[in-house]
């Protein structure tokens, strides 16, 4: 089944992404941000990413580039995500859509 939901990254933060994803439209799990608490920013509004949607180059691209930025072997930082999920700050984006929303209203 298509994918219905999915933010775009402002310009900020597709600078980063978009080389590391191939893309700044992103696939979340909701297209409504939830309350989260990130380690070093603190409590703050995020989507999460929907990780079932992105390939595995991707998802190791992540961990690559995530791994660079920390020093954190890649390993550990796919697992890390694979297991706790991956959140957007809701400031990092531009929009949220919902591409069928026949299928929800």
């Amino acid at each position: 089944m298509p994918h219905d939901f999915f933010v775009t990254l402002n310009d900020q933060f597709a600078a980063e992404w978009e080389p590391v994803l191939g893309t700044r439209r992103l696939p979340v799990q909701s297209p409504i941000p939830r309350h989260v608490m990130l380690e070093g920013v603190g409590t703050t509004y995020a989507y999460m990413l929907a990780l079932d949607q992105l390939s595995e180059r991707q998802i190791n691209a992540m961990a690559a580039h995530l791994s660079k930025k920390t020093g954190v072997d890649p390993a550990t930082i796919r697992t890390d995500i694979l297991r706790d999920g991956f959140p957007i700050r809701e400031e990092a984006t531009r929009s949220s859509t919902i591409q069928n929303p026949q299928r929800w209203f």
